[in-house]
């Protein structure tokens, strides 16, 4: 009788053939470092930034004061920013910039006319051991080539500025839609504020939570509408009790393409739609039109895989250190400049008893592993092969594909589901230290 692997088992599995040491430093923002202090222009993806489809996001970006931006900048994944160089603003312009991910485009700079707003490097930073600053972002589907999104800043004191972001395909039109937000919120408190504390004495603090009915805004004509949530506080007092509410927000454009945000209702309590999660469960759909099916990531991995046969990316290989006599444990790495694209590791006791990995990245994310197990590294009796293949998008595990005891899709709800997920981006990044100390960015 075969025995299957339980998810625990097998997260277990992954983490001792990933097992090679890690270090305590982020060979990424050492990358970064040298990038930026060499003239070059540096970024990173911003966590929670990234359309469900995957074609747009938010950067960071960095480069010399004295320079102008580069037509594309190199994007290096697992830099921590806050271990970098770059938040020296002496020396660094730090900038947020919407881009075209498929297009490898700038679409448009943010910028704010609040005085202390800046650009973010995470969707949660620290200043001094205190929350800085806040980000976070909602999407639309892909309407025709066009895009909403919602971008808001908050930090202690309040909502920074909060952006509608209207995406005709050749450029972004970013507008800051705080006022109409805090108007509204304001009204709401006329009869909820506590008594002596005036509506505008209140601050703001806001939540995209959910696009409402995504199916029925596929044209460009086609508004959308969008769930908030907020929370208004008096900072200074924090004995005040704050007051917590929702709204509904819709966004269309005339005829001329220009966009406009319209409050249609505002209620009392806690929003209880779900978070938004642009890395909802594939759905059947280009990755034009919405989250990437299996066989978008199958025809990705495809690409890359003869890209890395082209020359075109260079190689590097490095030996795992290991105790185990007559054990292999290697990784090989594609670089694109200094961006790793793809990554082989492999652990052998000999043929027929291994385990083969490969992780494909993206514009910087962890796209898509596949997993081959020969032998007792199946760890299922009776079967002398099986694979795993995992998918992602915005750093959430949305496919898990098991083969070896049966083809297996493994439900989404599964307790262990996100967990997968988490080990295996942890094992990812841990893999390509060794890469990235190869190539010189340690």
């Amino acid at each position: 009788m075969k025995k299957t692997p339980s998810i625990l088992s097998t997260l277990l599995m992954a983490s001792l053939l990933a097992g090679s040491p890690g270090r305590a430093e982020n060979p990424p923002a050492a990358a970064f470092n040298k990038l930026i202090a060499g003239g070059g222009e540096a970024a990173t993806i911003l966590p929670g930034s990234t359309s469900p489809d995957g074609q747009i996001a938010v950067l960071f970006v960095a480069r010399k004061k004295s320079l102008k931006p580069a037509a594309w900048p190199a994007i290096v994944p697992g830099a921590i920013i806050g271990q970098t160089d770059a938040t020296n603003e002496t020396l660094y312009v730090n900038e947020n910039w919407v881009v075209s991910l498929a297009d490898k485009k700038r679409l448009s700079l943010i910028h704010s006319s609040n005085a202390i707003f800046s650009a973010v490097y995470g969707d949660l930073q620290l200043n001094a051991g205190v929350v800085g600053n806040g980000f976070s972002a909602l999407w639309g589907p892909c309407q025709e080539g066009w895009y909403y999104g919602l971008l808001n800043y908050d930090q202690s004191q309040g909502c920074l500025d909060i952006f509608l972001v209207n995406i005709d395909g050749a450029s972004a039109k970013i507008t800051s839609i705080k006022s109409v937000l805090e108007s509204a919120v304001e009204k709401f408190l006329v009869t909820r504020a506590q008594k002596g504390i005036p509506p505008s004495g209140y601050a703001s603090f806001f939540k995209p939570v959910a696009v409402v009915d995504p199916v029925s805004s596929s044209t460009a004509n086609d508004p959308l509408t969008v769930r908030l949530g907020f929370t208004a506080a008096v900072p200074a007092a924090p004995n005040i009790s704050s007051v917590e509410g929702s709204m509904t927000v819709q966004f269309s454009r005339d005829a001329k393409g220009v966009a406009t945000a319209k409050v249609l209702d505002v209620r009392p309590g806690r929003v209880q739609a779900p978070a938004p999660d642009n890395a909802s469960a594939p759905a059947a759909a280009s990755p034009k039109t919405g989250t990437p099916t299996s066989q978008d990531f199958a025809a990705f991995r495809k690409d890359w895989n003869a890209r890395a046969k082209t020359g075109q990316w260079k190689k590097v290989s490095k030996d795992l250190p290991n105790r185990d006599k007559g054990r292999k444990t290697y990784v090989n790495g594609w670089v694109e400049g200094t961006v790793l694209q793809r990554l082989m590791h492999v652990d052998s006791l000999g043929k027929g008893n291994e385990s083969i990995t490969l992780y494909y990245w993206r514009d910087g994310q962890l796209s898509s592993v596949f997993q081959l197990r020969t032998g007792a590294a199946t760890q299922i009796s009776e079967v002398a092969e099986a694979t795993e293949t995992y998918n992602f998008v915005n750093k959430k595990l949305v496919g898990w594909a098991r083969t070896g005891d049966g083809d297996t899709t493994v439900d989404p709800s599964d307790s262990g589901f996100q967990d997968a997920g988490k080990q295996i981006l942890k094992e990812s990044i841990k893999l390509a230290q060794p890469i990235y100390q190869a190539i010189g960015a340690d």
